[in-house]
Order: structure tokens, then sequence, then C-alpha cells
């Protein structure tokens, strides 16, 4: 199984790229740095998304991130309308909710399948206005968001300026935790004094910014050793070490096995 890093298809003077495929033939399994919105508007396949598979049919959508990674397979007569986006697109807040949700894949009525569908419509009529993306685009997406957001069954929070400036933070490190950012890095995307920042962040997520960009890293590694078959040291460059052995280290260090120890006992005891 062929794992890939999907490449942005932004034009113009947006970020956020719209797409509609019909007849979407089998997708191999992919990832990418950026956010990721698939509505289903026809047909079915099986959609697997970090090891779990579901059968996708007309009205589901599937919200994506830079830490997950999905394929299509057994498609029919498969219809998608893609969305691709960064963080800075969107209400950090809002992000963020849908970021920590449980379950991505929502399976939505079909009035509010019908209403995405009308702003997905209207955004596509905007792509090729210049003028009016940069400000109308996100509203829009912001919309198709607060949407999905009802279905969290939560209310939308209400942050200081503080929280709201770490969780665009935590956002940024989402997207670029393979490259490694550094804390001076972030603290000053934000313009925070760097001891500031430290303080404010473990505050707010319990954790030094190491710890958690290790965290973030190691997360994503051990989804790419149980469900693909790429090969230790493709994981370990994909996840931003710079060495295997250091790798293996602060594997086992985190799950208490090494990622190959780990790949084999998963195989052992995976159903046929």
């Amino acid at each position: 199984m062929k794992t890939r890093l999907a490449k942005k298809e932004y034009t113009g003077s947006t970020s956020i790229s719209i797409k509609r495929s019909d007849e979407l033939r089998d997708c191999s399994l992919h990832g990418h740095d950026f956010y990721e919105l698939d509505i289903i508007t026809g047909g079915e396949a099986v959609a697997t998304t970090n090891g779990k598979s579901e059968k996708a049919r007309r009205g589901a959508v599937y919200f994506l991130t830079p830490e997950d990674f999905h394929e299509y397979s057994d498609t029919r007569r498969f219809s998608v309308i893609n969305v691709q986006f960064f963080g800075d697109d969107v209400s950090s807040t809002l992000l963020r909710s849908l970021v920590d949700a449980e379950c991505r894949a929502f399976a939505l009525t079909e009035s509010n399948f019908d209403t995405v569908c009308d702003l997905f419509g209207i955004m596509e009529r905007l792509g090729g206005q210049s003028g009016l993306t940069t400000d109308i685009m996100p509203r829009l997406l912001e919309s198709i968001l607060l949407i999905l957001h009802g279905y969290l069954d939560i209310a939308p929070a209400t942050n200081s300026q503080a929280e709201n400036n770490i969780q665009r933070a935590l956002i940024y490190i989402q997207e670029h935790f393979r490259e490694n950012p550094t804390l001076t890095e972030v603290a000053s995307l934000l313009s925070f004094n760097e001891r500031y920042f430290c303080k404010r962040f473990k505050e707010y997520t319990g954790m030094t910014y190491k710890e958690y960009l290790r965290q973030k890293k190691l997360q994503y590694a051990r989804r790419l050793v149980l469900s693909t078959s790429m090969p230790i040291i493709e994981i370990c460059d994909r996840c931003g070490y710079n060495t295997q052995s250091h790798f293996n280290r602060e594997f086992h260090k985190e799950y208490g096995i090494s990622p190959l120890a780990l790949r084999k006992s998963f195989e052992r005891v995976k159903p046929i």
C-alpha cells in the first residue's frame, strides 16, 4: 500500500480550492499538510480514514486535518466535492472544535446537505473573481463548518484573545509539525514574547511546547505504522526525525514498544 502527500491545488488570490469530481475512481491512500472537506454528492465507495473503513454515500461529509490520511476504494458512480484550505482562512475557535471532535465524519440531513451544496455552488461561482475571493470565500467556508459544528452537540466556545492566539498556534503546529517548527518561530508568528508564550501554552495544553510537538509527531507516526505498509525509515522522515535511531527511541519511550514491533504485533492479531 503506497502512501503519498497530496499536492495543493490553490489558484488565484485565495488559499481555498474547490474541485468537483464526477465518477471518481479509487483514490489511493494519502495525507496532506492542509485541511480538507469531502462532500459526497452521489454513488458510493468504501472510505478509509486512519485505518477505519465505512461506506460513503450521498450526504456524507468528511473533515480531514493535516494529521489524517485516507483513501476511497470500491467506488461506484462516486461523486465528490473537495475543498482544500489552511487554518488561517477560518475562525481558529471553530476550526479547533472540529479538529478536537472524536468523529469527523458527518451524515447530514437532506436540508443541511442541500444548504452545504448551495454554499459550495456560490463559492465555485466566486472562484474566478479575485476581488471577491479574499473577503467572501472564507466566510462561506465558515458557514459550512458551522453546519458541521452543529452535529457536535456543543456550543461554540467564547475565548479570550490570548486563548484565541494559542489556538492559532495549535493550528499552525498541526499544519507544520513535520517541519519541526521552533518555539521561537511560532511565538514570533503570533508576536508573542517567548516567555509569555511558553506560560500561556502550558496553561492551555497542560504540556510544554516541546512535549506537545513531540506528541503530535509520534501520534501521526503511530497511525502510519498501524495503518500503512510504509517503511519505518520513511515514516521517520515523514514525521520530521533526522535519524531512525532517534525516532525509535522517542517512539519506544512514548508507547513502550518499537515501531516495527508494534506493526508486527498488530498484524498478528489483525482479523482475516
